[in-house]
């Protein structure tokens, strides 16, 4: 069986780690430009602070913030600032994580959060969730797709020695692969745009490779050829559970929710774990973001 786990910034956050975008705005706005366009974005920023508490409100936000930029120079000097001081942000941050001492207790934890899921499940979640696991016969593989850009899970992995994680009830679940579906610290540039032409004000600055690459996600990661979408996209559709933890399901990652709900509607063995607080209205507009309505 293939287990893929999904993450988001929520993970991250469990760890006490400064990655809300607010805790990148107070970062960013405050560094001085003599760059007028920049320095709009970032009054605008702070216009808005209490608004967009998330990152893709934040992504949102700067798609209908374009109709306030005229040329494609301007759209890439300012997109080129974000994106530095981002990395540049979000380094200090992964540097706060490798220096810091992943405890053995954590690592356990981790082990036992990657295979055993009765803990966070009603009894009847638990039983279902546990015939349908070990209905399946032989090595269980865990994968996780992470839209972090920190190497946290990537640490707590290298925790596990072996490429066994644990046995459970004679069923040997692996490590299967890590892949940072918009990119991580250590490379040149990470991911960040909307999901589609949709989420774009200005329509002029989708004309050019530039400003279709500059804003949009999908566009970006077929442009730097990183891989790391395809090779996500192959993991998620070869799984059997997927577990999603910590991820809003923001409308800037809306390719990656309807993928989602396709995988569902694919097979009747396919199952999906999203663990989050959410009463109707919300369980409502998850279904409707993964296309699904009202079918499970």
């Amino acid at each position: 069986m293939n287990i893929t786990f999904i993450l988001g910034n929520g993970f991250d956050l469990n760890f006490e780690l400064p990655t809300k975008y607010s805790d990148f705005y107070e970062y960013y706005c405050p560094i001085e430009t003599k760059d007028a366009s920049i320095a709009a974005l970032k009054k605008k920023i702070e216009d808005d602070k209490g608004k967009n508490e998330l990152w893709s409100n934040f992504e949102v936000a700067f798609g209908q913030y374009t109709e306030r930029i005229s040329t494609i120079e301007d759209l890439d000097r300012i997109a080129k600032d974000v994106v530095h001081h981002l990395m540049t942000y979000m380094k200090k941050v992964n540097e706060e994580v490798l220096n810091r001492a992943i405890k053995a207790e954590i690592v356990e934890k981790m082990k036992k959060d990657l295979c055993l899921y009765d803990p966070y499940l009603t009894a009847f979640e638990n039983t279902a969730i546990n015939n349908f696991i070990y209905s399946i016969k032989g090595t269980n593989v865990v994968n996780v797709l992470t839209f972090n850009y920190t190497q946290t899970m990537e640490k707590i992995l290298a925790g596990i020695p072996d490429k066994e994680i644990m046995k459970v009830n004679d069923t040997s679940f692996q490590k299967g692969e890590l892949v940072y579906v918009h990119g991580k610290v250590t490379d040149e540039v990470v991911i960040t745009g909307v999901n589609d032409e949709n989420q774009v004000s200005n329509k002029k600055l989708l004309q050019s490779d530039l400003g279709r690459y500059r804003l949009i996600k999908n566009m970006m990661n077929e442009r730097l050829g990183f891989g790391n979408h395809k090779k996500a996209l192959s993991i998620l559709e070869k799984s059997h559970l997927i577990v999603i933890f910590g991820h809003s399901l923001g409308v800037t990652d809306k390719l990656w929710w309807w993928r989602l709900g396709q995988w569902l509607n694919s097979a009747n063995d396919h199952r999906c774990i999203y663990y989050a607080h959410y009463d109707d209205e919300k369980k409502k507009d998850i279904l409707n973001r993964m296309d699904l309505g009202a079918e499970i």
